[in-house]
Parts: C-alpha cells; structure tokens; sequence
C-alpha cells in the first residue's frame, strides 16, 4: 500500500500511477464545485473507466479486482466524504494506491472472501 500524495487543489489533474510491475495507470482527477465532489477516470491497458466518483473505501476498485492488478483506497480524518478543493492538500483526505496482496487482504478482511 503506497500513499498517493501527488495531488493538488487544482480542479483538473492528471497523474502516471506506476504499479509495482512498472506498468502504468493514466489517473484524472476532476472536482465539481456545483456537486460538492471529486471524480476519476482511469485507463489501464486496454481498461477504461470513466466518472467515478470519489468516496471512502479500503478499495473504490472493487468491481474491477479480477481484472486489474490494483486498488485504490480513500480515507478521510474525520470520516466524511471527499468534498472540498483542498482535501488532499490539507491531509483531510489521504489516497492509497494499492497492490494485489493489499486487495486480496481487504476483501478477506473485510469481505470474507
């Protein structure tokens, strides 16, 4: 599990997630200020996922986890939602990137799978 901290509060980013494989996830980050939320596209090889809304979790990746070497986790300090500009810069908000072995023990942890 790897903090993510490249992120700003610029309202459109974009960031290179290498995996532990070396390979690659192309990662955008978009906030609405009229809907009060963060939202992500992410390609990975030939996957393409597009409008995601950020929200907490130990993996938003979930329904990708036999497809995809990685996860992504979102934890907030006072454990609302991701809703300001400013979230990551302030620490309020915290991203993880996360492996295979890291998915794996979140859903038998938390899933029992």
């Amino acid at each position: 599990m790897r903090i993510i901290t490249e992120f700003t509060d610029n309202p459109k980013q974009t960031c290179t997630l290498v995996l532990e494989n070396q390979e690659t996830v192309a990662f955008n980050l978009r906030f609405y200020e009229t809907q009060l939320s963060w939202y992500f596209d992410f390609t990975y090889n030939d996957i393409i996922s597009n409008g995601n809304k950020v929200v907490l979790g130990m993996n938003i990746l979930r329904s990708f986890k036999h497809i995809i070497p990685f996860g992504l986790a979102f934890q907030a300090s006072d454990g609302v939602e991701p809703f300001a500009i400013d979230d990551f810069v302030t620490n309020r908000v915290t991203v993880y990137l996360l492996n295979k072995d890291d998915v794996n023990a979140s859903e038998n942890n938390i899933f029992n799978v």
